[in-house]
Order: structure tokens, then sequence, then C-alpha cells
């Protein structure tokens, strides 16, 4: 499986972990030793070594800032952890950022690669006033692009009504937000009535001292926010919502809970007669890519990953969402479920329970399947590594399938050969897509 000796340590409380550790990291450390990567260097030896040509990669992010108020647990961006690093002088206090004319030379060079579909991402990219301009720009590299935005949607929503703050006010008038695909968090479902008047939030003064105290709390937190900022988009119009979802230990027997909340969001949505389309998308949480490329254990450990105990729960969740998949489909009403289903039987048949568990699927001869831009303005050839290291690479990571081609999806060796292969849907709009 590539994972090297398990290790027990005992920890302060008494408990005991076992540490997993992927033997990919030694062979990552050494390549990464090897070389360094600047604005499009790593892009310019992807090329040269054939690993990629123009038109083998659809999707990218743009990553303006990863810095983010949050605090979710094993997120390598969360805040307490950034406080941390900054103490002990490991990261710099002061994000390196790039000029947004050099995003957007960035922007258009992958445009010109074949790029269609670009995500902008965090961090929390909120409350970057170029934002708008950054997807302005995008959008009029060609009418073939598509844009999406992730959002924790903390700041468009105020706390007080529950209805849109005065930053998605502005982002409304504005105009940009109605051209794109927003996606937010949905971790935990809603408690209570998302459908009143005014649903309950949670405060945000003292939320910090929460994040330390629980960490699980700012998921909580951030989805409270995200459903009710989810419901204002549909209210608004904008084309596309799409809930992502981070399986975790914590909401692994949550997970049709959650579901039936977004299948509830899109019934409102044609109850009031709004055009948005709302989707769903989910993701396991990794652990092993982190390590592999230098995190600390301690971060991200194996131990905050899926477990096999939890693997029948999941199983009979993502089974019953393929089952109401494929009954939409049949019957041609909208999905809510927007990964293939190749990714979905992965989490809903028992015989990936390694898979899913350790993580373990490689990138197949190392190509990429997403491109990047990070804080600086570099170009790297995925969403975690620059370059040479990703041969060595093994992960579930979501964005993997968001490869909407059969041909290219790693996640297609999954699928049952007795049911029809559909795909992941969020680089396509509804009529795009099949």
């Amino acid at each position: 499986m590539g994972l090297g000796q398990e290790t027990v340590v005992e920890r302060d409380n008494g408990d005991t972990e076992t540490i997993r550790f992927p033997l990919e990291r030694i062979r990552v450390a050494s390549i990464q030793a090897g070389y360094t990567f600047t604005q499009d260097d790593a892009l310019a030896w992807a090329i040269g070594s054939g690993l990629v040509k123009p038109g083998d990669v659809e999707v990218a992010e743009a990553s303006p800032t990863l810095l983010c108020p949050e605090a979710c647990s094993l997120c390598p961006d969360s805040s307490v952890k950034r406080r941390e690093d900054i103490a002990l002088g490991l990261v710099p206090e002061t994000e390196a950022r790039a000029t947004p004319e050099i995003f957007k030379q960035q922007l258009e060079l992958f445009y010109q690669m074949g790029v269609r579909h670009f995500m902008f991402i965090g961090g929390t990219v909120d409350h970057l006033p170029e934002l708008p301009d950054l997807v302005e720009y995008t959008l009029a590299l060609g009418k073939d692009v598509r844009v999406s935005w992730f959002t924790d949607m903390i700041a468009q929503i105020d706390e007080q009504t529950a209805n849109a703050s005065v930053m998605l006010q502005a982002n409304l008038e504005h105009g940009w937000i109605q051209k794109v695909a927003t996606h937010v968090s949905l971790d935990h479902p809603f408690e209570g009535d998302l459908f009143v008047d005014k649903p309950d939030l949670p405060m945000k003064r003292g939320r910090v001292k929460k994040f330390k105290e629980d960490a699980e709390y700012s998921r909580r937190f951030k989805s409270e926010y995200g459903v009710v900022g989810a419901r204002r988009l549909v209210e608004a119009g904008v084309p596309r919502v799409v809930l992502n979802t981070t399986i975790t230990p914590q909401n692994s027997e949550e997970i049709e809970a959650i579901y039936e909340q977004v299948w509830e969001l899109q019934e409102y949505a044609e109850k009031i007669g709004s055009h948005t389309e709302v989707l769903w998308t989910f993701s396991p949480i990794i652990w092993r890519p982190h390590q592999a490329r230098g995190d600390l254990v301690k971060d991200s450990p194996a131990s905050g990953g899926l477990q096999y105990e939890q693997m029948p729960q999941i199983n009979r969740a993502f089974g019953a969402i393929l089952e109401d998949t494929y009954m939409r489909i049949a019957s041609e009403r909208p999905r809510i479920l927007a990964n293939s289903s190749g990714y979905t039987y992965m989490m809903a048949d028992p015989r990936y329970w390694d898979v899913v568990v350790n993580q373990e699927l490689a990138y197949e001869g190392g190509k990429p399947e997403i491109f990047n831009i990070n804080p600086e303005g570099d170009i790297w050839i995925d969403s975690m590594f620059p370059g040479p290291e990703l041969i060595h690479i093994h992960s579930i990571f979501g964005y993997r399938d968001r490869v909407y081609q059969k041909a290219r999806n790693a996640f297609v060796r999954f699928q049952d050969s007795g049911r029809e292969w559909f795909p992941n849907i969020v680089s396509r709009m509804r009529k795009e897509a099949i």
C-alpha cells in the first residue's frame, strides 16, 4: 500500500494512537530538494517533459490567498494552525501575494492551455477587493469559460437578520456573483428550520475561543452560515449553488441528513420559481498527501481520516445516494449529486475500504488533473504539488473527480460494470451536461 511501518504512540492524556506514515514522503522530499519552481516554471517543465499538452487539463484553481479566519480541524489553512506556525517561525507573518496583473497573466496562460473551468478558492477570498475584477476578467477570456468561487458565506450573511449582508448586497448589485457558480460548505446539517423567515445563526462573537475548545466547531459554524447563504443565493436566482461536504469521522453518520437538506434546498428553488441549480459534492478528508508533501504528522494524522469501523455506515449512505441519483437520471429529474458515479461507488462499495481509509490511489504516470495558481502567482500542476513529485502521490482528494471526461477520470475503475457511468458535472452547467 505504500504506507510505512505503523508506530503506536502514547498521548498526554494516556490514550494511544497508531501513526501511519506514507513511504512516498521519502521520495517526495528527495525530489523537492532538487528543484525550485517560480511563476510558470512548473508548467514549462510539464510541457517540456511531455507530461501534459494543451487540452489535457480543463480545470484550474486560482488561490489569491490561503488566509482563512476559520479553524477547521485537519485543514492546513486553519487560522489557529497558522498562528502556531508563525510563532514557531515556520511561516512569515505576512502572506506573500502576487498582484492582480500577474494573476491575470496566469489565468490567460491556463486558458491557452485548454482550461475552461476556473475555481477561485482560498483560504477565504470573500474580502479580496480584486475578486470581482478577476472573475470578470476570467469570464471574458472566452464564451466557453465557466467560473466558480468558494465561500463560507459568513461575511455574506448578517447574523442578526440572516439576510444578505452589506457585502452580499454589494456583490449582487455589482452583478459578478450572478454569473458564477457559488460553492459553500455543508459539513453538518443545519440544526433547526432552514426555511423560516429568520433561521437561527450562531453568534460570530467569541467563536475563536470555541475553535480552540472544540476542533469541530468551526466546521459546524461555517456550515450554518453556508446553507443559510445558499438559501439567500437561491432566492437571488444565481445560476448555481454547490454545497460541499468533507466526509470526516465526525459527520460520517450525518451524510444522508446532509444530502436530504440539499434536496430540500433544490425543492425550495423549484417552489419559488428560482432558476438556481442546486447541487451537492463530497470528498473524504485527506491526510496522506499532506504528510507526503511534508506537513507535520500531528496536523494531518491518519487517525483524523476515515477509519474501517465507519465504512459500513458510509457504504449504506452512499449506496442510497447512488440509487437516488440513478432514479433521477432515469426519470429526467435534476441531479443533486454532482460527483461521478465512479467516485461515489468508491464510497459505497465494501471492496474499496482500503482505498478510502489508506487513500490508496496514485496519479497515473504522475499526470496532473487540475492546475493551480498559488498566492504568490506561481503555477503548480496540481492543487498541492508543483511538479515532479506527483508521480509518487496517493490521494482520493475530491478535486481529482472534477475531470468530466470518462477516459481521464481516475475513479472509473471503481464503477460498477453493471450500471451506466455518469460524470462529475461540476465543470458543466445543466444544459451542457449529459
